[in-house]
C-alpha cells in the first residue's frame, strides 16, 4: 500500500538516478523466509545451529517447546542442512498473510499444511513447493466415498 510509484518521482532527470539507487533491481532480491528473531536468538542460545532452528521456526514452531520437539524429531533427516530456498524480497510480505495451502510445484495438488506437504514430498519424492493463496477445499461426500474406494482397493 506504501509503495511509491515511479511517476510520482519523475521529474525531467530523475528517472537516471532511481535506476542508479538500485531501486529497481530491489524487487527480486533473495532472502530467506522470515522467522520470528526473538525466538531463534533464544533457540539458538540452548546449543542447536541457526540453520536447523531457523527450519523448525519454518515449520510452524511458535515456541521454544515446539522448535526443540521438531528439532529433536528430526535432527537425523538426511537433509537437515541443506539450506533453506531463499524467497524473492517481496513476495514475503503477501504470503505472510494470505497463503492458504501449500502446492507441490511439479504436480500442483494443494496441502492443508506443511505437514501434509512434507509427507507428500517423503512419499513422491517430490521437493519443489510453495505457498499458495488457493484455499485447500474440504472433500466433498462424492469425493470422500472415491478416496475410501481408493484406499480399499
Amino acid at each position: 500500500s506504501h509503495l511509491i510509484m515511479s511517476s510520482d518521482l519523475k521529474d525531467s532527470d530523475g528517472d537516471e538516478e532511481m535506476k542508479e539507487a538500485g531501486i529497481e533491481e530491489e524487487e527480486d532480491e533473495m532472502v530467506a523466509p522470515p522467522v520470528d528473531e526473538e525466538l531463534l536468538a533464544n533457540v539458538i542460545e540452548m546449543g542447536f545451529p541457526e540453520l536447523r532452528v531457523r527450519k523448525a521456526l519454518l515449520n510452524g514452531s511458535k515456541n521454544a517447546e515446539a522448535a526443540l520437539e521438531w528439532l529433536l524429531s528430526h535432527e537425523n533427516d538426511a537433509n537437515i542442512d541443506e539450506p533453506i530456498p531463499l524467497v524473492k524480497k517481496n513476495s514475503i510480505q503477501e504470503s505472510s498473510t494470505s497463503a492458504k495451502s501449500i502446492r507441490c510445484v511439479e504436480t500442483g495438488r494443494l496441502f492443508r499444511t506443511v505437514e501434509e506437504a512434507q509427507l507428500y514430498a517423503t512419499k513422491t519424492g517430490r521437493t519443489e513447493f510453495e505457498e499458495c493463496t488457493e484455499e485447500k477445499k474440504p472433500l466433498t461426500e462424492e469425493e470422500k466415498k472415491q478416496k475410501a474406494a481408493e484406499l480399499k482397493a
